[in-house]
């Protein structure tokens, strides 16, 4: 290669480095200028539309086919019997809080025993602003529940369910959709007291139960424990998953739950 060869060959070369820099400039220039603008807001990046795959109708029909036949097994064999539904329930607080009782009753035949109490009392005092009222054993005493009671035959203060245990009177005001009544809440707290003091008690409690635990017009009172009707399905779940299907009709304890969790 002869001199003359060599430099034209070198001069190429340098004149196409010369070039791709240039290039490389101008590019980095460019960038720069779309991070000022998309700063600026005068661009917005535009989200990618995900790849989806193409669905494979065949298999989509066997698919429902074979969904459509396991629903027909399970509505034949009564897998979709909801039994709260069926005896009419409804939004209704006085049926409501008559299955509660059954479930708080440690006789009750649900044969739970007095679980549910002993975890819902658990769940309440976890979540009490101040000292619980109540002992969180109170399950252990032998204890009584009434419905619709009246204390001291005062047909004007009825008291959704009423616990009498050893040591403890606990009023449960029971809600859904009905406002609180005026003073409400005051008079069973005053109640629940003087009922506690004459038969020689030495706790005594007044629980609000309502969908959305909202604060119950009273003065701030350590005695009232406002609850919502998740807490009751929280507990009956706990001590359904405790008994590991042990229990005879549990089903139909887990949808009472289910229901009330949707209030």
């Amino acid at each position: 290669m002869t001199l003359e060869t060599r430099h034209t060959a070198t001069s190429g070369i340098g004149d196409a480095f010369r070039g791709r820099e240039e290039h490389l400039v101008s590019l980095r220039v460019f960038l720069e200028r779309v991070a000022v603008a998309r700063k600026a807001g005068e661009i917005q990046t535009l989200a990618r539309k995900p790849v989806t795959s193409p669905i494979d109708g065949d298999r989509l029909a066997l698919l429902l086919t074979m969904l459509g036949a396991r629903v027909r097994e399970a509505r034949e064999s009564g897998a979709f019997i909801d039994v709260w539904e069926v005896a009419g329930l409804r939004r209704d607080e006085v049926r409501h809080a008559a299955v509660l009782a059954w479930l708080l009753d440690a006789k009750g035949s649900h044969g739970l025993g007095a679980a549910v109490l002993q975890e819902w009392i658990g769940i309440l005092a976890d979540r009490h602003g101040g000292a619980f009222p109540l002992s969180l054993d109170m399950h252990v005493a032998p204890y009584t529940i009434f419905t619709e009671n009246c204390p001291f035959g005062a047909a004007d203060n009825r008291v959704d369910i009423a616990l009498d245990g050893g040591n403890s009177t606990v009023f449960i005001e029971v809600k859904i959709d009905a406002p609180e009544g005026p003073d409400q809440i005051r008079r069973y707290l005053d109640l629940a007291w003087e009922k506690s003091v004459k038969s020689g008690k030495d706790e005594y409690a007044v629980i609000f139960l309502s969908p959305s635990r909202p604060m119950p017009t009273v003065p701030d009172s350590e005695n009232v424990v406002v609850a919502s009707w998740n807490t009751v399905a929280e507990a009956i779940r706990k001590v359904v998953r405790s008994r590991a299907g042990g229990v005879e009709g549990t089903r139909t304890v887990l949808q009472f739950a289910e229901r009330v969790a949707r209030f």
